[in-house]
């Protein structure tokens, strides 16, 4: 299973020190809700049901640069503090004291964007008319961790062979008509949970939502 990542530029990306010796806490926004982006060759959503309304209580990193040797935060021991407000998906991290560095690069812009990495669950798409793309629904995900970055991967040309492969076939299976019924079906009945070690649950199953 491929780990999807998306990146926004934070239009306030927020830095101060959390007291003397104490580190530093950090804010902004992971992603937002509804607003459509380009992906290779489609445009993607995601929809605010997407993120789980207790995602404060899931196990949840924040990385710099989406580097796990290089953890800033974690929901697990209160460091890292996640909810969902107006505009997204709201992101408050205290970095810790020997992190000064990357809280100065945050701080004098250099690194001004955040990323999340996450795995979909659940997704609806749909063909538009004209020349409008895809358009490519993400209705639930797996958060696994939120990273600051500076440089991210351009999603247009940096998706991986089989996340590109995952994607392509879960397009083809969900477009037309049987598939906007086969969505409708399972928007009324409650949605499958899907286990890492399950079948790739970013492939839409038209069968999960038969009956």
């Amino acid at each position: 299973m491929e780990r999807e990542r998306r990146t926004i530029a934070v239009s306030e990306f927020e830095v101060r020190e959390a007291g003397e010796g104490e580190g530093f806490v950090v804010k902004g926004h992971g992603t937002t809700f509804d607003d459509a982006y380009r992906v290779w060759d489609f445009d993607e959503v995601i929809d605010r049901a997407a993120i789980r309304d207790d995602i404060q209580e899931t196990d949840v990193f924040a990385f710099w640069s989406h580097d796990s040797s290089i953890p800033l935060a974690r929901t697990t021991n209160g460091t890292l503090k996640l909810s969902k407000d107006d505009v997204g998906l709201a992101v408050e991290f205290t970095m810790p004291e020997e992190r000064r560095a990357e809280a100065e690069a945050i701080r004098t812009g250099l690194v001004d964007k955040m990323s999340l990495g996450f795995y979909v669950e659940r997704q609806r798409w749909e063909e538009r008319e004209g020349d409008l793309p895809d358009l490519r629904t993400i209705l639930e995900m797996e958060l696994i961790e939120v990273s600051a970055v500076a440089m991210p991967a351009n999603p247009n040309t940096d998706l991986a062979p089989r996340e590109r492969e995952a994607i392509a076939e879960a397009r083809a299976e969900c477009l037309g008509p049987e598939c906007e019924r086969a969505a409708r079906r399972a928007a009324r009945s409650e949605p499958v949970k899907v286990g890492r070690d399950r079948p790739d649950p970013r492939r839409v199953r038209l069968e999960d939502a038969e009956g």
